[in-house]
């Protein structure tokens, strides 16, 4: 007991807070590199577990060595190189690939290399405790000087409703068949896998055709990033109309991710009885919707949390890609059960697949989801297109399930937000070319409409006028076709400068 009053006196001679502080640096610079992409609601979880987690290292170091002060080194270097662990792999894998074997032994060697020698040190370490506390005290101040007024903002911005003066209405004596929205994250168009990755793509296709789809042969996606992609296609408006103008230079998608969460699709289909059913994913606008009645699959880790996994230690694990992997397969579960489900219903799936990261080989075997920056193109084409042959085997698996459990034939609508370009990665603006245009738009997009929809499909329609063509075969809308445009992003940074590459489609 005397021990421990003298130990919490020297605790109490100086402040020890560079291990916290270390540790909070690392998961808001992350933030602020990913500022205005998830909400800072997603990091006060993982604040409140690392301060835990460092607060339990720190206590059990200082019991175990007697010394305050050693042990709060200890806990900033096992911080410091554990959330700086992904980093260094990235860059290493990018610059010189040949090193990144040796990274857990160097970051090993750096830990106990550091230990000892604050063990065995004979100095006094109150003046490295007070620069450390100051050096961390500045780098956290640093990193939440943007955060700070970007969280007050984003806490006091109102709901995004998409608004819409359109009615429908709801066939009397008829009951109205499900809908099932399905995005596949990055699938391109069989036009894409045939002419620049030389994948053949029919059995798929031909498969939905033969279970009575519309493949829309030349569909584009009216914008090159999810970002803009699904509000526009939820809304069934262009982003200039919802959004008015908009700085080029911002890189905020607060509105247009409010947008998907309060769309007017949902709304016009929840005014006329239709259950909604959410079937959630790992990024943030998708994850979960409170408008929803039935939120299922989306209850795990969130997008911050994934970053921050795959930028630590754990991420050599492969702690993030059984995540990944898990979103994708309860998804294919949930929307199996769908039919089992009683009364019209609307159920959104956002299936980031076969999107990176490549978790799955085609047979559907694990894989670990290595850094997607730090490989090649053509390491990641093949991968991507590994993933793609999983996908397909899937959705055909689904399809059969809903057609044949579903008591009335249902609406089917699977969909690629945008397209995946792995050749033309890098173009630039005003000089992109015809392939690469089609490389970055060229979607899948395939439509199950009973009852004579299909007559109002045609082979380049965009995803801006599917729910234009739904409401007004089933529900009366009368809504005018809008023309089919598609914007290329040149730069994922800065979502808003958008290049109209429509005529090079044509």
């Amino acid at each position: 007991m005397k021990n421990m009053r003298i130990r919490y006196a020297q605790l109490k001679k100086i402040l020890i807070l560079h291990p916290f502080l270390f540790a909070i640096f690392f998961i808001l610079t992350l933030y602020t590199g990913n500022m205005g992409q998830v909400p800072f609601s997603q990091v006060l979880v993982p604040l409140g577990i690392t301060l835990g987690g460092t607060s339990l290292l720190f206590l059990l170091s200082w019991l175990i060595l007697r010394d305050a002060l050693k042990a709060g080194i200890i806990a900033s270097m096992a911080a410091i190189l554990f959330f700086s662990y992904g980093h260094a792999r990235n860059m290493l894998q990018y610059r010189l690939p040949w090193s990144v074997g040796g990274l857990p032994w160097l970051w090993a060697g750096l830990f106990l290399g550091s230990s000892y020698v604050t063990l065995r040190t004979r100095w006094n370490l109150r003046k490295l405790t007070t620069i450390l506390n100051v050096a961390a005290v500045a780098m956290v101040v640093m990193s939440a000087i943007p955060v700070i007024p970007h969280a007050i903002r984003e806490s006091s911005s109102a709901p995004v409703d998409g608004g819409t003066s359109v009615t429908i209405s709801r066939p009397e004596g008829v009951t109205p068949p499900d809908i099932y929205y399905i995005i596949l994250d990055a699938y391109p168009s069989p036009t894409t896998l045939d002419e620049i990755y030389d994948y053949d793509d029919s059995t798929f296709t031909d498969f939905l055709t033969a279970k009575g789809f519309y493949v829309a042969s030349d569909s584009h996606s009216n914008y090159g990033t999810t970002n803009l992609s699904l509000p526009s296609s939820l809304n069934m408006e262009y982003m200039d109309s919802l959004l008015g103008t908009v700085d080029p230079e911002s890189r905020d998608v607060t509105v247009p991710h409010s947008m998907v969460q309060n769309n007017r699709v949902t709304s016009l289909l929840k005014s006329i009885g239709y259950m909604y059913v959410h079937v959630g994913s790992w990024w943030g606008p998708t994850r979960h919707n409170s408008r929803a009645d039935l939120n299922v699959a989306g209850n795990s880790l969130n997008e911050f949390d994934l970053m921050l996994i795959d930028t630590s230690a754990l991420g050599s694990l492969g702690f993030g890609s059984d995540f990944y992997r898990g979103y994708v397969l309860r998804a294919f579960e949930e929307l199996g059960k769908m039919p089992g489900i009683q009364g019209p219903k609307f159920v959104f799936a956002h299936i980031i697949c076969p999107h990176w990261p490549f978790v799955f080989d085609a047979d559907g075997s694990p894989i670990r989801a290595d850094d997607f920056w730090s490989r090649s193109l053509s390491e990641n084409r093949e991968m991507w297109l590994a993933q793609i042959t999983f996908v397909n085997n899937k959705v055909e698996a689904l399809v059969d399930q809903l057609l044949s459990e579903s008591s009335i034939s249902p609406i089917i609508i699977i969909q690629g937000d945008h397209g995946m370009p792995l050749t033309y990665g890098g173009d630039g603006g005003q000089d992109v070319t015809p392939q690469s245009a089609q490389d970055h738009t060229g979607i899948l997009n395939a439509y199950h409409l009973p009852q004579g929809g299909v007559e109002a499909l045609y082979e380049s329609i965009t995803p801006v006028n599917t729910f234009r063509v739904i409401f007004n075969s089933y529900f009366g809308a009368g809504l005018p076709l809008l023309e089919d445009r598609s914007y290329f992003t040149p730069s994922l940074q800065y979502p808003y400068k958008l290049v109209d590459v429509t005529d090079k489609l044509r």
